[in-house]
């Protein structure tokens, strides 16, 4: 793949040859990258286009440079070129050969003339008779033109001037631009990054950037060491301003808005205003003085540009904005929201077709729907950069290499020795924040032993290896001695809790606090200053004042104590967190009552409020709880009042009563107080027992709630990668942590990893990277081989172990397959061998077949299972007779690796795959080539398939594609398939050729069409790490795949896809036999489903002229009920997808919502006209006059199960219930809400009414009397659009234009499990399948999907697993004091190690 194209005329082709072969004088590494049309190596193969050439290098493509002349101009293909670069937002350089008349469509673009006056530059061009001679100036331009635009880091000056002995390897230290020329491992994004911007500025639509990633994955290293330094030399295009980081202070802190605008316009030579003035415009939220000052900085920006440039439009102002997710922290501060507020002010309505500014930030991915749907920036266009995830263990040699490197050039030398390196990528495949362990590594072992030139094994291990590094740092910082060390631990304890930390309340993850250097304890400081000189704290001024950081959030995930400290005191930091927010919402309401604490909320905050360390960070907190106890003691002293009142009353009738009795009491008095005696003894004793019994219980109790909380906590860490163990011991410390005390946070841990895995069958732990996996031929078993070197069998249904593991290779198993007849198993290896397995007794077949020069990637039989195939990292296939072991014969032509081989299914052909992005073809018999290499992919060819016919070939590649091939003529069938995210390391044909499975470095299955080369479904989630490789069973309804986190996991290949309509999803019900679905949605069509495999049930149902809002089946299942914004209620034949009759049409407006009796004879249609209609569901005739009573839209209607009352939810913020019968009002409405009540529903008893409205919140009424049932369910982050009962009337399900559903246990109100997250935008509608175990929800992102619910949580999570936890994982894990308990019952439990070794 070329990085510089060149586009030119025919009839200039002499001028093209010659600057070509200029350019590779001037820089050697250009020889195999220009790409041009003429040349052999790089150039236009045999009919291809040069635009497509261009498509298919566009991930590496640097530069365009257009030869203009007047043949140029004439010819509709270059014109065509250079629209194809345009529209791919590549960097155009054009070189003028003649003098033109106009500028033409190349206007925008930078331009030198390559003729004139001037000294001349000869070259001869070969085989053309001749020299062209060019301006020596104009080439001079293009060369530096070139170099600008470079992307790798050699482009960029190392060290840097101002810094001679800048260290290559940063480690934790914030990179800066100068860093540039040592960022490496993201070029790819890098470019793909820039491309986006200058597609927005061509565009004109857009204006947000967002760079999207978890915490770790160096978002903010890759604005600021990667995109912007090759952004700012861009200047005809861009001008780029100062970063700004939100932090306490958005707009006038010291890294704030105002202080970039100031540097900026100081930069053009601007003097006034100055940042005082600035700072007021910020604070008065003056947008008009803003923008007017941002305009004149960029226009000043433009007048800098060559006279070429004029009449072009102004280079585009871009805003950085690092750590986006400060704008919603707890420290925020007030001008957070006025920045937001400003900047959606500032980014609205530009003039001209280049937006005037951009704003391009890094935000975590855990934070960036609160960003998506921050008010003030609604409706402005963003892009979604999300392609700066965890970098693959493949490029970390980049990283390792690139820098030293960068030194050695610079005359520093630095060597890495190979040893180190290999150590280096095997200990990055394991555990969690491996790259941010990586840099800190390899920056101290630079820093230690940098003096020898050499960075060594040796030295690595000296610094404690990356799996402790941090850990090194941290007890270089500490005391031996562990009486100073505990005393030294507890200082800092006291200053990252609450300080430095906290955790964030959507995935209980930890994140860093800035803290003012005054904040921290003052005992504390040394130790902190230490931290800062090591780099794992950062130190810094601003606003006049020293602040503190963690440098990376690694450190509170591999600090072993500090991570400790965190999951204990998790709720204590949330819970502060929510009540500086409190806080803050108090003093902006002015202090108003209604935001005040009470009850426990108020007890709870006090008793935080005044814990040591969380005592002076809440101090802001004292007028706040102190309003709110005064008003919860005025509460109690008036209830007391009452109490006192009604106590005075019974007393006077009291003692009139003891008066009589004072006759009595008298002659018994001796006898009394003996006996008095006798009891307080027996009671002092009894009491004293009691209440050490129940203290010891307490005690117990609690010390089981704290472990069962920290188990939740840290599975959920291991599920997201967050934290070393793996996921499968992940979910079993969740299930272990509800077996030892049930809580809240525990339940939904467990219902996350049950959403989390919802398409996987089951999960078998195979304790190494699994690198193939095969079924037999009958179904019943699945093999794997792993990187222990070790061949396991396992049930296909229960994913047990079958026999004990196949040992033999000596390095890892890299591919297994089962012969045709199931009796043998063949296993490629690292060893270089292939070895030969009985699959029944697992017994060795034979001697290992040697030959190899190189590791073995990949095995495959022969259809026949007369011979097998072996591929090789030495660049050969080896075919050798399977019952002898004796070598057939060896093929050889691919120019590196082979990663892949596969028989066709009538054994006459053979593909491979290769390290050098080709698929070849090959005759089994005589093992020559068939045609010429299918080439396409840009980069190794890692696994290929054929179709079950033999007609087609898949291959998936590195470069993120599978690709379709004709297997007879060797043609591409169709574009690429595109959608991994990652590198594709397996795929495979199902069984009846209809579709495929591949499996990635992006952590996801996916299933694709073979025909329409398009995704089925959405990719399919819950894996640790990356898929290794992949495998269809034979009768295609499952699949196997082996992962890089040791597991081999059983997926249900017949899974439903998201059901897709042709615009946004309104509504979707499923049938009552729970057997289909219907849904209606913005394309005005009514859609059947089959519920089990989401295939669709006959063409759509049209009708409606305009949206459908609302969609129901009828009791018997025979038809279905449409509602529809042109104002009508259609019936439809559920069999027979047909209209039934005439449209329903009384309502003046759109129909909103539509539900049948359940009898079946009425609907009731709730329409924007404020009314609820009946209607004769035989006749279709309305059935009596219209309900009305509400004050604005009815958006929501729903019959009771007995059938005799209708509820409505509407507009004017009402529920209000109506006698089906006579349509009169029943008692008064039901209000609560405080905003539009947007959906309602019955509960299946009929006692209860759920309502979901625009205030956020889901409502309980008792359906007879009206009254509130409990607190609002509160719990989404915007309107709530759908509210349903499960048919058990245990749980309801919400839908939200948050984007989630949420589930909610009916009784008592609580959360069911975290949000169920999958839908980009609103969802509109939810409901549950008829057997209570699925929810369906339609959003407005065109998508019905489904989701687990099932009615036992822990038993559906214990149904993926495949043995419980052993004694002594118990122990080790759990608890050593709590007793052991069988988590899943029915699973067996696995004996210990050390009783089997012992």
């Amino acid at each position: 793949m070329s990085r510089i194209f060149l586009s030119h005329s025919s009839r200039d082709t002499p001028q093209a040859i010659a600057l070509k072969r200029w350019l590779i004088e001037q820089d050697p590494g250009l020889a195999d990258e220009i790409f041009l049309d003429l040349d052999p190596v790089t150039g236009i193969q045999p009919g291809e286009r040069w635009k497509e050439a261009l498509r298919r290098s566009n991930v590496r493509c640097e530069a365009v440079i257009c030869l203009l002349s007047r043949h140029w101009e004439a010819s509709a293909e270059c014109r065509t070129e250079f629209r194809t670069a345009e529209s791919l937002n590549k960097l155009i350089l054009c070189a003028r050969l003649e003098p033109l008349v106009a500028d033409g469509i190349t206007g925008e673009w930078q331009r030198c003339d390559l003729f004139g006056a001037g000294p001349t530059t000869q070259i001869p061009v070969d085989g053309m008779n001749g020299v062209v001679a060019f301006q020596t100036e104009g080439l001079q331009r293009v060369h530096r033109g070139l170099r600008r635009a470079g992307i790798g880091a050699e482009h960029f000056p190392w060290p840097p001037p101002n810094d001679p002995n800048r260290a290559p390897y940063r480690g934790w230290e914030p990179l800066e631009e100068t860093d540039a020329a040592v960022f490496f491992g993201r070029d790819g994004q890098i470019l793909r990054g820039l491309d986006e911007l200058r597609g927005m500025r061509n565009s004109g639509i857009e204006s947000l950037f967002m760079i999207l990633g978890p915490s770790g994955a160096g978002k903010s290293s890759f604005l600021r060491a990667g995109l912007l330094p090759r952004l700012k030399r861009d200047d005809r295009h861009f001008v780029v301003l100062e970063i700004m980081r939100p932090e306490r202070n958005a707009l006038t802190g010291e890294r704030g808005f105002a202080h970039s605008l100031h540097a900026l316009r100081t930069a053009m030579g601007l003097a006034r205003p100055v940042l005082a003035e600035i700072k007021d415009a910020c604070t008065a939220a003056d947008a008009d003085r803003l923008r007017a000052w941002l305009t004149e900085a960029r226009e000043a920006a433009a007048s800098r540009l060559p006279t070429e440039a004029a009449g072009t439009a102004p280079p585009t102002l871009v805003l950085p904005l690092d750590q986006a997710e400060e704008l919603f922290s707890v420290d925020a501060g007030p001008q957070a929201n006025q920045f937001l507020e400003l900047l959606g002010r500032l980014l609205r309505n530009h003039d001209g077709l280049a937006p005037e500014l951009i704003v391009a930030g890094t935000i975590r991915a855990d934070r960036y729907e609160v960003l998506q749907t921050a008010p003030d920036l609604a409706g402005l266009g963003s892009r979604l950069f999300d392609d700066v995830r965890p970098m693959p263990v493949a490029q970390f040699k980049e990283v390792i290499l690139g820098p030293a490197e960068r030194a050695t050039a610079a005359g520093r030398t630095l060597r890495v020795q190979p040893d180190l390196v290999d150590r280096l990528l095997a200990d990055s495949a394991e555990g969690a924040d491996t790259l941010p362990l990586l840099s800190l590594t390899l920056a101290r072992v630079y820093a230690d032993f940098e003096g020898a030139g050499e960075l060594t094994l040796d030295g690595y291990e000296a610094v404690g290896g990356m799996a402790s590094v941090v850990q090194t740092e941290i007890d270089a910082v500490l005391a031996r001695d562990p009486v100073v060390r505990r005393s030294q631990l507890k200082r800092l304890h006291s200053a990252f809790i609450p300080w430095l930390a906290t955790i964030n309340p959507e995935n209980d993850q930890p994140m860093r606090r800035v803290a003012r250097l005054t904040d921290l304890p003052e005992q504390a400081r040394s130790l902190i200053d230490m931290l800062v000189a090591r780099r794992l704290l950062v130190k810094d001024e601003r606003d006049g004042e020293i602040v503190v950081e963690v440098a990376l959030e690694s450190l509170l995930r591999q600090w072993k104590e500090l991570a400790g400290w965190l999951a204990s005191e998790r709720e204590d930091l949330k819970e502060a967190d929510n009540l500086e927010r409190a806080v803050a919402a108090w003093e902006s309401s002015g202090r108003g009552d209604a935001w005040l604490f009470e009850g426990e909320r108020l007890t709870g905050a006090s008793s935080l409020a005044e814990k040591p360390g969380f005592r002076d960070r809440l101090g802001n907190a004292r007028s706040f709880l102190e309003a709110s106890r005064k008003r919860e003691d005025d509460r109690i002293a008036e209830a007391q009042q009452r109490q006192q009142a009604e106590l005075l009353a019974a007393r006077e009738k009291q003692e009139a009563a003891e008066t009589h009795a004072a006759v009595l009491r008298k002659s018994a008095r001796l006898l009394k107080a003996v006996l008095i005696v006798v009891v307080l003894v027996a009671i002092v004793a009894t009491a004293g027992f009691v209440r050490a019994f129940i203290a010891e219980g307490e005690a117990t109790t609690r010390t089981r709630e704290a472990t069962a909380l920290q188990l939740a906590a840290e599975g959920q860490s291991m599920l997201a990668g967050a934290r070393p163990g793996g996921e499968v011991r992940g979910m079993l410390q969740m299930l272990a942590a509800q077996a030892l005390m049930p809580t809240g946070e525990g339940e939904r841990a467990v219902v996350n990893a049950v959403v989390k895995q919802r398409f996987v069958e089951k999960i078998a732990d195979v304790g190494a990277f699994v690198g193939g996996v095969a079924f037999g031929p009958d179904g019943a078993h699945v093999v794997s081989g792993d990187a222990n070197g070790t061949v396991r069998l396992w049930d296909a249904r229960t994913a047990e172990p079958g026999g004990d593991p196949m040992t033999g290779h000596r390095g890892a198993v890299k591919s297994v397959v089962f012969s045709p007849d199931g009796r043998r198993i063949a296993s490629a290896g690292a060893d270089r061998t292939v070895r030969l397995w009985d699959s029944a007794t697992g017994a060795p077949v034979g001697a290992p077949f040697a030959g190899h020069k190189g590791e073995v990637n990949s095995v495959a039989f022969s259809p026949d299972g007369r011979q097998i195939a072996s591929a090789s990292a030495d660049r050969t296939v080896r075919l050798t007779d399977a019952a002898t072991g004796l070598p057939v014969g060896e093929i050889s032509g691919h120019q590196g690796a082979v990663k892949s081989v596969a028989f066709s299914p009538d054994g006459r052909r053979m593909a491979s795959g290769g390290s050098d992005s080709t698929v070849r073809l090959w005759d089994t018999e005589t093992r020559s080539p068939i045609g010429e290499p299918l080439t396409g992919h840009r980069g190794a060819v890692n696994s290929v398939a054929f179709s079950p016919d033999g007609e087609r070939i898949v291959s998936g590649g590195a470069d993120r594609t599978l690709r379709l091939w004709d297997a007879g003529t060797g043609a591409p069938v169709g574009q690429p398939m595109t959608g991994h995210r990652n590198w594709v390391s397996g795929v495979a044909f199902s069984p009846d050729g209809r579709r495929i499975v591949s499996s990635s470095g992006d952590y996801t299955l996916q299933l694709w069409d073979a025909a329409t080369r398009l995704t089925v479904g959405e990719p399919m989630t819950g894996h640790g790490k990356e898929v290794a490789s992949v495998a269809f069973s034979p009768d295609g309804l499952r699949i196997a795949s082996g992962l890089g986190d040791g597991t081999l996991r059983l997926w249900d290949a017949s899974i439903a896809p998201p059901i897709k309509h042709e615009g946004p999803v309104s509504s979707g019900t499923f049938s009552p036999d729970g057997r289909r679905i219907a849904s209606g949605g913005g394309d005005g069509t009514v859609r059947l489903r089959d519920a089990a495999r989401g295939l669709p049930i006959g063409a759509p149902l049209a009708g409606h002229r305009g949206v459908v809002s609302s969609v129901a089946f009828s009791p018997d299942g025979k038809r279905i009920a449409s509602a529809g914004a042109d104002g009508t209620v259609r019936l439809w034949d559920a069999a027979k997808a047909t209209v039934i009759g005439a449209p329903m049409a009384a309502h003046r407006g759109a129909v909103n919502g539509v539900a049948f009796s359940p009898d079946g004879k009425r609907i009731a249609s709730a329409g924007a006209d404020g009314t609820v209609r009946l209607w004769d569901s035989t006749t279709r005739a309305p059935a009596g006059a219209p309900m009305t009573g509400h004050r604005g839209g009815v958006k929501s209607v729903a019959f009771s199960p007995d059938g005799l009352r209708i509820a409505s939810g509407s507009a004017d913020r009402m529920v209000r219930l109506w006698d089906a019968v006579s349509g009169a009002p029943v008692g008064d409405p039901l209000a609560g809400h405080e905003g539009d009540v947007n959906s309602v529903a019955f509960s299946p008893d009929g006692r209860r009414i759920a309502s979901g409205g625009a205030d956020r919140m889901v409502r309980l009424w008792d359906a007879v009397s009206g009254a509130p049932v409990g607190d609002p369910l509160a719990g989404h982050e915007s309107d709530v659009n759908s509210v349903a009962f499960s048919p058990d009337g245990r749980r309801i399900a919400s839908g939200s234009a948050d984007s989630m559903v949420r589930l909610w246990d009916a009784a008592t109100g609580d959360p069911v499990g975290g949000p169920m997250a999958g839908h980009w935008d609103a969802v509109n509608s939810v409901a549950f399948s008829p057997d209570s175990l699925r929810v369906i929800s339609g959003s407005r992102d065109g998508t019905v999907r489904s989701w687990p619910a099932p009615s036992e949580w822990s038993a559906a999570l214990c149904a993926k697993l495949t043995q419980n936890l052993s004694h002594e994982q118990w122990r080790e894990w759990i608890s050593a004091d709590a007793g052991y308990v069988q988590t899943c019952p029915g699973l067996p439990v696995p004996p210990d190690v050390t009783a089997r070794t012992g």
